[in-house]
């Protein structure tokens, strides 16, 4: 399975943390917080984190407007998203 932006070259990928921990997948909720100026939030430590791209993938299907980070970018990205399931 795999989770694409459509039209780009974009691919779901475990990504590093600053930190040092495991790469992980991840996933930026629809319904995190904002900051003052109304701004949702865009911190690791508002994302949510998966082992498995199934893991991520249901996430993001059970929760519409949801974003996943993807290389080559690093980027998060919220639309014209495709699940391939071969």
């Amino acid at each position: 399975m795999r989770v694409v932006q459509l039209g780009t070259d974009e691919e779901a990928a475990k990504l590093e943390f600053k930190d040092g921990r495991p790469k992980k997948f991840r996933v930026m909720p629809a319904n995190r917080p904002r900051d003052a100026k109304g701004r949702r939030l865009n911190t690791v430590d508002v994302e949510e984190h998966f082992d498995t791209i199934e893991r991520a993938a249901e996430y993001l299907v059970k929760n519409p407007g949801s974003g996943i980070r993807m290389k080559p970018s690093g980027s998060v990205f919220y639309d014209s998203l495709a699940i391939i399931l071969s």
